[in-house]
């Protein structure tokens, strides 16, 4: 089986993450999004990625909203220096 050589157009999996994340650089944008058009596997990988970060989003945006635990706050406060106990 013939291996895919890799060429300047070619789209890495970061810049596919980046571009999933919405933090791809804009002059990057339209390369990254021609890329993916032209390459089904990096198409592939990038609606694999943007179903797993919804998937990550239903499982942990919640998480998000709950206060943070008592112990977990005072290591910070002792960490910042700012412990009214001590």
């Amino acid at each position: 089986m013939a291996t895919k050589r890799p060429s300047a157009d070619d789209v890495s999996a970061d810049e596919i993450n980046d571009f999933v994340d919405g933090a791809a650089p804009a002059d990057a944008r339209r390369r990254i999004a021609e890329g993916l058009l032209r390459d089904p596997d990096a198409n592939a990988r990038m609606r694999f990625y943007r179903q797993q970060v919804k998937q990550l989003h239903r499982l942990y945006d919640g998480v998000l909203d709950e206060p943070m635990p008592d112990r977990l706050a005072d290591l910070v406060r002792r960490a910042r220096g700012t412990d009214a106990g001590g």
